[in-house]
């Protein structure tokens, strides 16, 4: 299966993508380490293979984002599911070198679509820290409604970071 708008592409990770994520993380450190507590030095091809692994069996649906060229510049994914109410997190990231491209905000779009339809999810949420603003603007242009601000929802290196909430709603139920 590919997602794609005709200028990113989203699939599933396969094995042979680890050691394209995993150099891609390490180019990105200085500024994926701020807000994710996976990307550290060690992060090597056998972490992306673990991470695959985890996330399908925890039930997640992870994309590998891919920019026009077929390049592994990121990643996204649907989380933490919650059948009995319709509802799923979104995360994203992407490599230090291809912000300002747009790809994250197309790449969210293409999976909150996905979870929508045909997975079948309602409602589609985006924690933010109050701090990242790259990823708050990400969520605003995609037209996220702000819906909360949780207090110390975040563990971000330690420290308690207040979350934005943001919320896509699909079509109503039938």
């Amino acid at each position: 299966m590919v997602l794609t708008d005709g200028v990113v592409s989203l699939r599933p990770p396969g094995r042979d993508d680890a050691p394209r994520i995993a150099a891609a993380v390490q180019a990105s450190l200085p500024t994926l380490r701020a807000w994710m507590p996976w990307a550290t030095p060690e992060y090597s091809a056998d972490t992306a293979l673990e991470w695959m692994d985890g996330a399908r069996a925890a039930g997640r649906y992870p994309f590998v984002i891919l920019d026009p060229g077929g390049d592994v510049v990121g990643s996204c994914g649907l989380q933490n599911p919650d059948l009995a109410n319709g509802c799923v997190q979104l995360g994203y990231w992407v490599g230090a070198a291809h912000t300002g491209h747009g790809y994250a905000t197309r790449a969210s779009r293409l999976a909150a679509a996905h979870a929508f339809d045909p997975l079948g999810f309602h409602r589609v949420e985006i924690l933010v820290s109050v701090h990242n603003d790259r990823s708050r603007r990400v969520a605003e242009r995609l037209g996220a409604r702000l819906e909360a601000t949780l207090a110390e929802r975040l563990d971000v290196r330690g420290q308690w970071h207040d979350a934005w909430l943001y919320v896509l709603l699909g079509p109503p139920a039938r």
